[in-house]
C-alpha cells in the first residue's frame, strides 16, 4: 500500500541564533499520511490535490517521481511473482572434493588389490603345478 506523508512546512525548525536549537511543540502534527489509491493516475491526482499549497513544485515534482518508481518496482514484482523460475541450488565443493578423493583413493586400493591378487596367485598356481 503507498502513502504520501505531507510536511506542512517545507522547513525544519532548527535555527542557529543564539546557539540554541528550537523545537516543535508537537511534532506529530507537522505531518499526516494520506492513502494512495491503487490507480497510478488517480493517486497523482490525490498527490496534486494535497500538495499544491504546502510545497513547490520541484518537490512535488520529485515526489511524483517516487511515487512513479515505487509503481513500476511493484508490477516488476507481481511479474517476476507469476514466472517459474528453476530454483538456485549451491553444490557442497568441500563434499565434491571428499567424495572425488575417496573414489581416487578406491581406485588405487582396487588396482593395488588385483595386482596383488595376480602375482600371489600366479605364485600358488606355479607351486600347485611343482608338486
Amino acid at each position: 500500500m503507498l502513502m504520501v506523508v505531507i510536511f506542512k512546512s517545507v522547513f525544519s525548525t532548527t535555527e542557529s541564533s543564539d546557539a540554541e536549537t528550537k523545537r516543535a511543540h508537537m511534532p506529530k502534527n507537522l505531518w499526516e499520511r494520506v492513502k494512495l489509491p491503487r490507480n497510478y493516475k488517480k493517486a497523482l491526482e490525490t498527490i496534486d490535490k494535497h500538495l499544491v499549497i504546502v510545497l513547490p513544485e520541484l518537490l512535488q515534482h520529485k515526489i511524483k517521481q517516487r511515487l512513479t518508481k515505487m509503481t513500476q518496482v511493484l508490477i516488476r514484482m507481481r511479474k517476476l511473482a507469476l514466472k517459474t523460475r528453476r530454483k538456485i541450488t549451491t553444490t557442497p565443493r568441500r563434499g565434491v572434493k571428499r567424495e572425488s578423493r575417496r573414489e581416487e583413493k578406491a581406485v588405487k586400493a582396487a588396482v593395488l588389490d588385483t595386482t596383488d591378487h595376480v602375482t600371489s596367485g600366479s605364485s600358488e598356481e606355479s607351486k600347485m603345478q611343482r608338486h
